[in-house]
């Protein structure tokens, strides 16, 4: 029909990339779905269309068909060349480009693949913005994750780790899954080199893989050492920064004795209570509480527990208030009460909290540790699944696939309109099976043929995952 609802706004999108209106030709673009990605069959030449035609396609890529996602590839590579033989391209359509190919990386096979690797390659470092390196970092490793026997995503990251700084690292390991541990081998002996340059990278890696490796035990007694030197309290002179930050302490827990797990919780909770010391790095130190929590015993947590508790709102009048990263420390602590409640009183404290923050804040933050927290009634559940807001939905999800009693219910989240649902279904699969391994099989053939190469390579893991037991 010519003037139908598809008509209608694909012309919305044709004017909102040629005007260079970008919000609007997102919007245009999540309406349209994968019929959107043909904006780029006739790339435009003016830079602010570009910039415009390049962030819709960003929002599709994910579910562009199989057989069409590495026709796209060539033209977005030109937009990364220092002076493409046609258009324009810029700092800003650079970083836009790479986060089209990080959103299109799940569906690429072939020879797409080593065209993408070396072209991001250059990216894979300091030397470029955080948002280049996050997201050429991204593409890379989740090509890794949906070809793990493709050689050049591996090899480029392995030689990228010997000079990635955070928050490299936590993009490499949200984003290449359990393919991440096909690089062990190389990152043992990356950790074994005497230049400590050379090994930095590789040992945080392992410790955050929770990898037992002769440097990352050395290296856990020194950070123990490290945090135990911090001041607090009273001083005399402060730096401008504050202090020093201790946030990737937590992650060395599992490598250390039982003694110094605790001496090193004890240490962390003194430096985030501490009104001396600046925000950001009262919150950093929470965050490695958070980190170290799942090594702790359980009457040690619910010791430190209570003491989080005292920190949930934030800084209090008369700390210490630099003026930047404002609220930083109350999201933190939130994240660490998350992962340390034990007792049931505990976790239904963090669960009225989270929903208190749902409601405030459109459950952005409201989220993200519902993993590790009581699902609540049903009817509860039941509601959130029927919200208008996906972030709703999305606890919705999260809180079934903990007491998957409603089977109807799980039906409906794994065909929900937001991604971001089913993409929490399709992690919790899993979880869904210690209770229901019918369900679960059930639910996975549904989300096997979703739209999402992101969705349907989760699904995949899961079920290698499961069937080898």
């Amino acid at each position: 029909m010519k003037y139908g609802i598809d008509y209608i706004t694909a012309e919305a999108l044709r004017h909102a990339v040629a005007a260079g209106e970008v919000e609007m030709a997102i919007a245009a673009a999540r309406e349209l779905g994968a019929d959107a990605a043909g904006c780029l069959n006739d790339p435009p030449l003016a830079p602010w269309a570009i910039r415009a035609a390049l962030a819709a396609f960003s929002v599709v890529a994910d579910i562009v068909p199989a057989d069409r996602s590495g026709s796209y590839v060539p033209w977005i590579l030109t937009r990364l060349e220092v002076a493409p033989a046609s258009g324009w391209t810029d700092n800003g359509i650079r970083e836009t480009a790479i986060g089209a190919l990080s959103n299109l990386a799940f569906a690429l096979r072939g020879d797409n693949i080593a065209e993408v690797t070396d072209a991001l390659t250059p990216y894979l470092n300091h030397l470029v913005s955080q948002l280049s390196m996050r997201r050429a970092i991204k593409t890379i490793a989740r090509m890794l994750r949906a070809n793990p026997g493709h050689p050049a995503p591996a090899q480029a990251l392995t030689a990228a780790i010997r000079d990635m700084p955070e928050p490299g690292h936590t993009a490499l390991l949200w984003e290449a899954g359990p393919a991440l541990h096909r690089l062990r081998d190389v990152l043992e002996v990356q950790a074994s080199d005497p230049n400590q340059t050379v090994r930095a990278g590789a040992v945080e890696l392992l410790a955050r893989m929770q990898i037992s490796h002769p440097a990352v035990n050395e290296q856990a007694v020194r950070a123990v050492e490290e945090v135990h030197q911090a001041p607090t309290g009273p001083r005399v002179t402060t730096d401008e920064s504050g202090g020093t930050t201790h946030e990737s302490s937590g992650y060395f827990g599992h490598a250390l004795s039982v003694e110094d797990r605790d001496r090193l919780a004890d240490k962390l909770i003194e430096i985030a209570s501490d009104g001396f010391t600046a925000e950001d790095h009262r919150a950093a130190a929470m965050i490695a509480v958070t980190d170290l929590a799942p090594a702790l015993d359980e009457g040690k947590r619910q010791e430190v527990f209570d003491k989080a508790w005292l920190l949930i709102g934030g800084l209090a009048p008369g700390d210490l208030d630099l003026g930047i990263f404002r609220g930083r420390l109350e999201d933190a602590v939130f994240g660490a009460v998350g992962q340390l409640a034990v007792r049931q009183d505990q976790v239904q404290r963090v669960h009225a909290l989270a929903l208190s923050r749902l409601a405030k804040r459109n459950g952005v933050q409201g989220l993200r540790h519902f993993i590790d927290i009581d699902p609540g009634g049903t009817d509860a559940i039941r509601v959130l699944a029927q919200h208008e807001s996906p972030a709703a939905r999305q606890m919705a999800a999260v809180l079934w696939s903990r007491n998957p009693v409603n089977r109807n219910l799980g039906a409906d989240l794994a065909a929900d309109a937001s991604s971001e649902v089913r993409r929490q279904l399709a992690n919790a699969l899993g979880r869904i099976g210690q209770y229901d391994a019918a369900l679960r099989d059930q639910l996975a053939a549904q989300l096997q043929a979703d739209c999402s190469a992101q969705i349907r390579q989760i699904v995949k893991e899961t079920m290698i995952l499961q069937a080898d037991g």
